[in-house]
């Protein structure tokens, strides 16, 4: 491999990290709303953390598949979501 190369495969290997730690700091911010608030809709998570909804919901399936967070019902016309207690 060429240095190039190898700088090329460290770029792409600290961005992957970035945004996987990115990721990881989200969720937490996800996860603290709905421990100190209770069941939140999306807008209002979105609102609490100040993530765009659409990023919200994305963590939100992440999160319910991996069993962190349960659906609790309508709440205001959505969906309520909270931590699996």
């Amino acid at each position: 491999m060429s240095g190039n190369e190898l700088k090329d495969k460290q770029a792409v290997k600290n961005e992957i990290t970035n945004a996987i730690r990115q990721s990881k700091q989200q969720r937490k911010a996800i996860s603290s709303e709905l421990s100190a608030r209770g069941p939140l809709t999306i807008p209002e998570i979105a609102n609490a953390t100040g993530l765009p909804p659409d990023q919200v919901l994305q963590h939100v399936l992440v999160m319910i598949k991996s069993a962190q967070i349960v659906e609790m019902g309508e709440k205001d016309g959505g969906y309520a979501y909270d931590i699996k207690r």
